[in-house]
């Protein structure tokens, strides 16, 4: 390796402890030797390594250098730009606390309550798949759908002219049909199933719906049955009602109910 006869950093002139400059020759192979033993190695093949722990730079290398500038960091910091050729660190916060944007060219926040100020033009998107929250302020869930009514009294009756909607806010549903019941003298408890969320478990069975058109008289209400998906047509004295009472009536309802998740 060649170099000028005489090195004038100073830099390397404190490598061998002296100030001044460095001669060629004896100084110069004294001056790679204490590199060598201060972390500084070079292989058979002439590759250079450094020991990571060799130099300390105070104050830290600013970025249009190659660093951050950031003397140290906790976990959880990120790194956002302060400017065109500086950077700082955003301290971790705590749990739950949500990163926000606080617009262009003012740095970004933590938030305990973030606030949606637009929303795109496919709205607040759900998981296909629920995902329950215990929160009793917390929204988990929306959905929209149809279901399909059926025979859930053991009769084995098939429905005709069947439609069915529903829409599912958090746990609240509020399902609607439309059906026909065959002809039948089957004496069993109408009951009717398919309902697109098993409902809440209670002490009584206290939700329910209405008729919206009905061709029998004596059906005056609904009942949903806790912890199932089925629903049961009562008289206003809250009677069951038959299949043989309702055969060939048609029967359109709404039923609201809160579901188990």
């Amino acid at each position: 390796m060649d170099t000028p006869g005489l090195i004038k950093n100073a830099f390397f002139a404190q490598a061998i402890g002296g100030t001044g400059s460095l001669e060629r020759g004896a100084n110069e192979y004294e001056f790679f030797r204490r590199l060598f033993n201060s972390g500084l190695t070079i292989s058979s093949g002439g590759v250079i390594t450094l020991s990571s722990a060799f130099f300390t730079f105070s104050p830290p290398l600013t970025v249009p250098s190659g660093g951050t500038g950031i003397a140290s960091f906790t976990a959880g910091d990120l790194i956002t730009a302060t400017g065109a050729t500086t950077l700082a660190a955003l301290n971790a916060q705590a749990v739950g606390k949500v990163l926000i944007s606080n617009g262009t060219s003012t740095l970004p926040s933590y938030s305990d309550v973030p606030t949606v100020t637009t929303i795109s033009a496919q709205g607040v998107i759900f998981p296909a798949t629920q995902v329950p929250s215990g929160g009793a302020n917390t929204l988990d869930d929306y959905e929209e759908g149809t279901w399909t009514p059926t025979d859930a009294s053991g009769a084995a009756l098939t429905f005709t002219g069947v439609v069915g909607f529903y829409v599912k806010i958090g746990q609240l549903v509020i399902a609607s049909a439309d059906l026909t019941y065959p002809a039948t003298a089957d004496g069993s408890n109408s009951v009717i199933g398919g309902l697109p969320f098993t409902i809440a478990a209670t002490a009584t069975n206290i939700w329910g719906g209405f008729f919206t058109a009905k061709t029998e008289a004596t059906a005056d209400t609904l009942v949903g049955v806790a912890n199932s998906t089925t629903v049961v047509p009562l008289t206003s004295a809250g009677a069951n009602i038959t299949n043989a009472t309702l055969s060939g009536d048609r029967l359109r309802f709404v039923l609201c109910y809160r579901a188990t998740a």
